[in-house]
């Protein structure tokens, strides 16, 4: 019989995290992937939420909708993004630590998390709250 490896991001998938604030450290961000309909690309980054014992929520950004990525490159290093062509190295990332607002989702009749918004780390308690 195989053995499976669980981490504990895998264990803790499911679980739903209430609506929130949370402290988080970005510990991967993916490659390009061409989306389903090939007409643009994808690319996940996942957040380690802290406090959780583990739990991963992965964030997509799509080249369609790429100035969704701004606040967060600004939350993450404090780059103030001006309305001006830039270049970004995702992999500066990896590592740094936000703060995210974490609401709840229902997708294909499961409940779930999402990240919606960031600010600096540890500088949720002055964001707008719920």
């Amino acid at each position: 019989m195989p053995i499976i490896k669980f981490t504990p991001a895998d264990v803790l998938r499911n679980k739903v995290l209430e609506a929130n604030w949370y402290g988080a450290e970005i510990v991967k961000v993916s490659d390009w992937k061409p989306s389903k309909d090939a007409d643009s690309h994808n690319m996940t980054v996942t957040f380690l939420i802290e406090k959780t014992d583990g739990k991963e929520i992965d964030r997509l950004y799509n080249t369609k909708a790429i100035s969704m990525m701004i606040p967060l490159i600004t939350a993450a290093t404090g780059i103030v993004v001006k309305p001006e062509e830039f270049n970004f190295n995702t992999d500066d990332l990896v590592g740094k630590k936000v703060d995210v607002k974490v609401d709840i989702k229902t997708y294909e009749g499961r409940l779930g998390n999402e990240i919606n918004d960031f600010v600096p780390y540890q500088r949720s308690s002055s964001a707008a709250s719920y």
